[in-house]
């Protein structure tokens, strides 16, 4: 199963980081598979390349710095269908695109039914927040798609971040930093819980 951790920063103050994207690709050790580079037919895009046959061109990660995007695919384990599409070429084509993403999730629609499953992650940079929280929370989308919320005006806003780290031994590291009850929105103090355990 792949992993994805994805920060988003862009209205955090205190981070240079507009975007922390963290992902591993967990396939087959046979795959052929072409490291990340500039891709030859657009040497604007950024990726790996997946040379197993059926699937060439394909991707699992790309970022295209023309049209600021990067699309990533997880694999879902399960059900294989016979004579599966390639997913990798929906990462491909989307980076490839000038199309934003509704338009492009509405032209692969019969193409992904062919496909095994999976899971696709873009992000458009430069086009945050999300059109969908948008619609949700029309007059505070902005300060909700903060990886640190803080709407004083609401009384609302992020009060804990958790850390857990397991081992493969079972050593258990878990890290919390809360906000201080009762809160001061004008002067919050932070508590840090640390908890060592075995499970």
């Amino acid at each position: 199963m792949c992993i994805l951790f994805v920060y988003n920063g862009a209205n955090d103050i205190e981070s240079d980081f507009s975007l922390i994207l963290i992902s591993n690709r967990d396939e087959n050790y046979s795959r052929p598979a072409q490291c990340m580079a500039p891709w030859s037919e657009d040497p604007c895009v950024y990726g790996g390349r997946d040379l197993e046959t059926g699937c060439e061109k394909g991707t699992w990660l790309a970022i295209s710095s023309k049209y600021k995007k990067i699309g990533l695919l997880l694999n879902l384990p399960g059900v294989k269908k016979e004579n599966a599409k390639s997913r990798g070429t929906v990462v491909a084509d989307y980076v490839k695109s000038n199309l934003k993403l509704l338009d492009y999730i509405e032209s692969i629609k019969n193409y992904t039914n062919n496909c095994n499953e999976f899971i696709f992650v873009s992000v458009e940079l430069g086009n945050l927040p999300d059109l969908q929280l948008e619609e949700r929370r029309p007059n505070i989308y902005e300060e909700l798609s903060s990886i640190f919320v803080n709407i004083p005006k609401a009384r609302y806003g992020t009060r804990a971040h958790t850390i857990v780290l397991v081992t493969k031994s079972g050593q258990v590291d878990l890290v919390e930093l809360s906000l201080k009850s009762p809160i001061n929105i004008e002067n919050p103090e932070w508590e840090r819980n640390e908890f060592q355990f075995i499970i």
